[in-house]
């Protein structure tokens, strides 16, 4: 295997996370950092998907779904960093205060 053909995989994981980190962080300007739970992580996530789907089916131009596809990831990212609302214990912490 060539080097190559290593290296250009891994360039592209890279270029794929900062995609990802940049729409991560505009989901939090947007919407802020509140936990969800997990249904309603699921809703979110349901919507990213379907809108992936969507794009998927109309055959839309590759830059196109790799956008929808960075937004399921980040929602992914943003669900395990904030953690659940219900099941965290410092979120049960943060009510109580």
């Amino acid at each position: 295997m060539s080097d190559r053909a290593v290296t250009e995989p891994v360039e592209r994981r890279f270029q794929l996370l900062s995609r990802i980190a940049e729409e991560l962080e505009h989901a939090y300007s947007k919407h802020g950092t509140d936990q969800w739970g997990r249904h309603e992580f699921y809703a979110i996530l349901k919507e990213e998907v379907d809108e992936l789907w969507d794009a998927i089916k109309a055959d839309e131009p590759t830059e196109r779904v790799e956008k929808e596809l960075v937004q399921v990831a980040a929602m992914c990212f943003r669900y395990y960093e904030t953690r659940d609302r219900y099941r965290d214990p410092r979120a049960k912490e943060a009510e109580r205060e």
